[in-house]
């Protein structure tokens, strides 16, 4: 095919204007099919002056060449009319005009090679939430869009992510990752469509024969390819993601019943049972904590309490009831704003002294009283680093009041209520990087502080006699400056995470048997490392639970094995390749890369290969494509067979694959190879009597040793009427009376040397019979 750029057989736009006139070359190539996932596409276009043109082709004056500009190259096919070029839309890269020649030269690319610069600034970019499934498929678009590339085409994968990944280098960089994870490829099409296609290193009907001798341009081996291994391997790393297990458990301890009671004995009882029960509310962005302590009455009630009440020691009550709440800031980084404790205890133990000196007063021993609440607020700066703490606490009364000379006989009513404890505010504070100052202040009730100060009025009130013993006051402070980084604030808190994961190694391996078997000349494997495999997950263990058994990572295996294959056979396939050179003719004009084409040689052998690697050349006379052929191997065309269907041809592939074979009880395994089949033939053979015996003959014809038919072990002839009369009694085998059959028939079993190198226990007679 001939094509003359001053006949119009070649028209070039840049942007909406028309340089065909303009038009002097054309060429780039495709990169070849790797581990990048890419097929990118990176040329030139020469332009030259063209009488009468109105356009300026320096690039300082003529503001139509900058970068991103596109450019549509469209040629004649075979019928005359323009159709696009298989690499017809393209971007300006960059440009620079020779002064000397009068030449402008225009670097040009696909999309993938104009947009990869951009990369991501936001990790976030790809929505993956850690537990969350998320399809590759997914990722690409989010990739794609945030890269400029909205035009997807071809089936887009569907392994789950459920954890987030590390994005390293540009949007697109990624993208191809999590192609080649998933055994695919992209190349931007004529119409400017990213597409994705499987990477299947097979033959299929070729979409194009070269007839060498008639079709090729050149039609040689291909050079520096690398040299095949037997043994692929395709390591990753997999992530298991479970859900973080809330506690809901309860545990117990165990002593002698002594301690409880001291008339008990030693028998072992439970002397301590804790429930613990967590939820997390993430809409409020609460976690909460409830403790539900039991213990045996005669260790929490006082004894003084107990004197006039008829009531088992050893029986079990609730002792403590505790409620922990953390509140965390709203937003994706949660960190701590808040813990709050309330506790609630046995009243018994907090009032016993006013109890023993107010003998009439009732009230129920075995009650529960809220005895504290503390609460711890935090504050940040706005770098997000911890500055001011606030520390509150509280106590039930009693607690604080016992053991202090308390006149109890004053109080009305006995001291269940909370009172004040602690008040501390703790800062933290850079004035200077690298220095920093902490201080703190806390006040404290006085009969803590300055017990020696306390104080009684003679008024009683609802809370006791008026006294100062509970006044809150200064109780300590410290400031203390330090460039050591001891002094500086803990890192914040943090929500606590609702999944946890854990990455493992992977690896698969495929074997490959080459021509000359194992050999210590050659490279004997090769490893290639695969990023974002699909994650795994793995159900929640509630505690004291072990996980039986594991299924592992079945998807990303399956991903590690494609790709193990997928490069032992590009090895073996570039290793024997073939460069390939022909006129670009109208098929090629639906090209994609790993295209099929078949190579038909001077004598008559078909081979396959797969296009890799093109470079296209638009030049004044002709339109050609050259590439790499990796070769799949040698079209066969079985015999044609009489009266069986026509014989498919087949491409038998350069290599065997050797398939491992799993076996899990480690007992080992023989293997008995034999020089022919040894599948079970059945052949019938008719009978007049219409009894079966056909079948029969037929299955025994099996019997080991040269010649051993059932012909050949029984004189039919010589059967006795009566004998036969027996068989014909019955139109089933198995209901015959062998036993009734005379010794003379017995008799006649002849040639004894087959009947004794027959394999008799072998036989399977439930089939015979």
């Amino acid at each position: 095919m001939t094509l003359n750029a001053s006949a119009k057989k070649t028209q070039l736009f840049i942007g909406d204007k028309d340089y065909s006139s303009c038009f002097i070359s054309f060429q780039g190539s495709d990169s070849h099919l790797d581990g990048s996932g890419l097929i990118t596409f990176t040329g030139s276009i020469v332009l030259g002056r063209s009488l009468g043109f109105d356009e300026s082709l320096d690039d300082r004056k003529n503001y139509r060449f900058f970068r991103g500009q596109t450019i549509t190259i469209d040629i004649h096919d075979s019928q005359g009319i323009f159709r696009r070029h298989p690499r017809g839309t393209l971007r300006i890269i960059s440009s620079k005009y020779d002064e000397d020649s009068r030449r402008l030269t225009i670097d040009v690319g696909d999309l993938t090679a104009l947009l990869n610069f951009r990369e991501p600034t936001d990790v976030s970019v790809t929505e993956i939430k850690l537990g969350e499934n998320t399809t590759s498929g997914q990722i690409i678009q989010r990739l794609l869009s945030a890269s400029g590339i909205t035009a997807i085409g071809g089936e887009l994968p569907n392994t789950i992510i459920n954890y987030p990944i590390n994005l390293t280098g540009s949007y697109l960089a990624n993208v191809g990752k999590i192609l080649y994870a998933n055994n695919l490829f992209s190349w931007v099409d004529k119409n400017e469509v990213f597409q994705v296609r499987s990477a299947n290193i097979s033959a299929s009907t070729p979409a194009i024969t070269v007839t060498v001798g008639r079709d090729e341009i050149w039609y040689k081996r291909l050079d520096s390819a690398e040299s095949p291994c037997e043994i692929i391997k395709a390591v990753g790393r997999g992530v298991i993601v479970s859900p973080v297990v809330l506690r809901d458990d309860t545990t117990e301890q165990y002593g002698s019943a002594i301690l409880a009671d001291k008339n008990a004995g030693y028998s072992i009882i439970t002397i301590k049972k804790t429930t613990i029960k967590e939820t997390w509310f993430p809409d409020r962005k609460l976690f909460k904590t409830e403790t539900t302590t039991k213990q045996p009455i005669g260790l929490v009630i006082p004894k003084e309490l107990l004197q006039n009440i008829t009531v088992s020691k050893l029986s079990l009550i609730t002792s403590e009831y505790r409620v922990d709440k953390i509140y965390y800031e709203q937003g994706p980084e949660g960190k701590l704003k808040i813990k709050s404790t309330s506790i609630s205890s046995l009243l018994a133990p907090a009032i016993v002294e006013f109890a023993q000196a107010k003998p009439n007063f009732f009230f129920n021993i075995f009650s529960l009283r809220q005895s504290a609440d503390n609460s711890y607020a935090y504050e940040y700066d706005t770098k997000d680093r911890l500055f001011k703490i606030t520390t509150k606490t509280s106590e039930i009364a009693g607690n604080l009041l016992s053991g202090t000379d308390e006149d109890w006989t004053k109080w009305l009513f006995p001291p269940d209520f909370l009172v004040d404890t602690e008040l501390k505010v703790e800062t933290w504070e850079e004035p200077t990087k690298g220095i920093w100052e902490y201080e703190y202040y806390s006040y404290q009730p006085l009969i803590k502080t300055k017990p020696d100060l306390a104080e009684v009025g003679n008024q009683t009130g609802t809370r006791g006699p008026t006294s100062n013993k509970l006044d809150m006051l200064y109780a300590s402070g410290d400031r203390q400056t330090s460039n050591s980084g001891q002094l500086a604030p803990a890192a914040p808190e943090r929500q606590p995470a609702e999944f946890a994961t854990e990455e493992v190694d992977l690896e698969q391996q495929v074997t490959f048997a080459v021509p000359g078997g194992v050999s210590d000349l050659r490279p004997r494997e090769r490893t290639f490392s695969v990023d974002f495999l699909a994650g795994q997950l793995k159900p929640a263990l509630k505690r004291g639970e072990i996980e039986i058994s594991g299924s592992g990572n079945t998807e990303a295996i399956n991903q590690l094995k494609a790709i193990a294959e997928r490069e032992g056979q590009l090895l073996l396939g570039r290793n024997k390749g073939q460069q390939i050179a022909v006129v670009l003719s109208d098929a090629w004009f639906d090209y994609h890369p790993l295209l099929n084409i078949r190579a038909v040689e001077l004598d008559g052998t078909g081979q396959a290969f797969l296009v890799d690697g093109c470079s296209w050349v638009v030049g004044q006379t002709r339109v050609l494509v050259s590439f790499d052929g990796i070769w799949l191997g040698t079209w066969q065309t079985p015999p044609e067979i009489e009266g069986q269907p026509a014989a498919v041809p087949y491409v038998a592939p350069p290599y065997d694959r050797v398939q491992p074979l799993s076996a899990g009880m480690g007992m080992g395994a023989a293997f008995n190879g034999y020089a022919y089949s040894i599948a079970t033939i059945t052949t019938a053979i008719p009978s007049g009597f219409g009894l079966g015996c056909g079948a029969w003959a037929g299955t025994m014809s099996e019997l080991v040793g040269d010649g051993a038919i059932w012909s050949n072990l029984l004189n039919w002839d010589s059967l006795l009427e009566a004998d036969w009369n027996y068989v014909y009694d019955d139109n089933y085998w198995e209901a015959h009376s062998w036993d009734a059959l005379s010794n003379v028939s017995w008799d006649s079993l002849i040639n004894l040397g087959y009947w004794e190198t027959a394999d008799w226990e072998s036989l399977d007679w439930e089939i015979l019979v």
